[in-house]
């Protein structure tokens, strides 16, 4: 017996569903299929994250009591911050000039190298978003 041909069996089907009388569906039927279908839920594109918010108002706070210091300190400690200010200064810039300058530029080039890692994750990661919500329209 030879195989059924692909536009033969479409022409077997379509003629038995317009010459068979259709049955009732069951009741409950569609509620039946659409639980069986599910649709995966993507969150909207978000430009900030909670750790966003959290370290922006971390900076936010601290800057703002950086600026209100000076307002909330009694006048008779205020000489002495100064004194610790300049203290402070003093030491930082002398070892500024003691330390050797490659451990300060290996140190800086690190840095900047980890940052621009971690900002291309963040930067790949929200263009990905993007383009996934860019389709998702479509």
């Amino acid at each position: 017996m030879d195989r059924i041909k692909p536009d033969f069996l479409d022409e077997i089907m379509e003629d038995a569903f317009t010459s068979e009388p259709m049955a009732p569906t069951p009741p409950g039927f569609t509620k039946m299929v659409m639980d069986q279908i599910q649709i995966e839920t993507v969150t909207g594109f978000q430009i900030f994250s909670l750790l966003d918010l959290i370290l922006s108002l971390g900076a936010a706070f601290t800057f703002g009591l950086v600026i209100s210091l000076p307002l909330l300190v009694p006048e008779q400690l205020q000489p002495w911050i100064v004194w610790l200010v300049q203290w402070v200064f003093y030491t930082m810039e002398k070892s500024l000039v003691s330390w050797p300058l490659w451990l300060f530029l290996a140190g800086g080039i690190l840095l900047v190298g980890l940052l621009l890692i971690v900002f291309q994750k963040e930067v790949a990661s929200s263009l990905h978003a993007f383009k996934k919500l860019q389709n998702q329209e479509r």
